[in-house]
């Protein structure tokens, strides 16, 4: 968008003294037009005000670097820091005969059973925030190429946002990696000496999982409750060496799903961490015996408690400070299906 397209927008979006001072641009009056936006401070704030709030969030952020793990994300919270998560576990089945309570007919009746309930709570853990700063040369500047309100955009957008997307994906790609999550060992694969039956191996063992997430199980959870996923809620996190051995035709035999879906399924990761030192003592080093993670979408519970844009003018050094908050919860659930593939030593 142009100069003349993001002035027309800000207009539109100004209020009635804005608009009564600054007429509707065209590509004629564009330089008188930013004369009077400089010249006069009430209007000058009320135009970096629109600009930095409204052009970022409508226009530019659908070009923005996006979080690749996004789909983790839930809905935000509306109220409130936490949410919790409850858990019923299955009810065992009693004979025709049995009586509940005291054994009498009527202890049977009135007595109260109490199912196996376990609550999990994901509270609000981060608070980040990101500013940056537009000085009124800069803005001047932005004034003197037909594009050059959109490249100051672009590069408050680049810096700034690009910036959060990219810690909300360092945030789940470290609850991916660190996340407790039960293994299963490939014994042999090491020993395979050609990428065909490495890919046949690691495949045929993704598809075991697949098969067993579909059946109520409870190994397969921290809990040990007896849950499962479908199909179509089922993500298989690997590298992209990975994602280049597996036979995509294969696994849709699994899935049930036609191989441009399959593909959705398989989500790309840069490399697989672990800690090997303790919970207060961290040590991060890389993992490079984890081929692949299976999980379900529920796995990463991911919400937003405050996403929102504020500015504030600088008088003493003319410029406008615009801060970016992102706040949320960022965790991963026991109650979901999830396990990773390694590498077994032993063959």
């Amino acid at each position: 968008m142009d100069n003349v397209g993001i002035l027309s927008f800000i207009r539109s979006n100004a209020s009635g003294d804005f608009q009564e001072r600054i007429p509707k641009p065209t590509s004629v009056n564009i330089a008188d037009i930013a004369t009077d936006i400089m010249t006069y401070k009430q209007t000058k704030e009320e135009f970096c005000d629109v600009l930095l709030n409204k052009i970022v969030k409508q226009i530019v952020m659908t070009k923005m670097y996006e979080n690749p793990y996004k789909f983790f994300k839930k809905e935000p919270l509306p109220y409130g820091k936490t949410i919790e998560m409850i858990m019923v576990d299955l009810i065992k089945a009693k004979d025709f005969s049995h009586r509940y309570g005291d054994g009498t007919d009527a202890g049977s009746l009135i007595s109260t059973e109490k199912p196996t309930i376990t609550p999990e709570y994901h509270s609000e853990n981060f608070k980040h925030k990101y500013k940056i700063s537009v000085s009124d040369d800069r803005l001047k500047s932005a004034f003197l190429n037909a594009n050059g309100l959109q490249a100051l955009t672009n590069e408050i957008v680049n810096t700034a946002l690009t910036s959060a997307e990219y810690d909300e994906y360092l945030l789940i790609k470290d609850l991916l990696n660190l996340t407790d999550i039960t293994e299963v060992e490939l014994t042999g694969y090491s020993a395979l000496t050609t990428d065909n039956a490495r890919a046949k191996m690691l495949t045929k063992s993704i598809n075991t999982y697949i098969s067993y997430f579909s059946f109520l199980r409870k190994d397969f959870n921290k809990q040990g409750y007896y849950t499962h996923s479908k199909g179509k809620d089922i993500v298989i996190i690997v590298t992209p060496e990975m994602k280049a051995e597996l036979d995509v035709e294969l696994l849709a035999t699994a899935f049930h799903m036609d191989k441009a879906q399959v593909a959705e399924r398989l989500v790309l990761i840069d490399g697989f961490e672990k800690n090997s030192g303790t919970k207060t003592e961290p040590n991060i080093v890389p993992d490079d015996d984890t081929l692949a993670i299976v999980c379900d979408v529920d796995l990463i519970q991911f919400r937003d408690t405050l996403n929102t844009t504020e500015s504030f003018r600088n008088g003493d050094t003319l410029t406008t400070n615009l801060f970016i908050h992102r706040w949320g919860s960022a965790s991963a659930t026991n109650f979901v299906l999830k396990g990773n593939l390694t590498i077994s030593l032993s063959f």
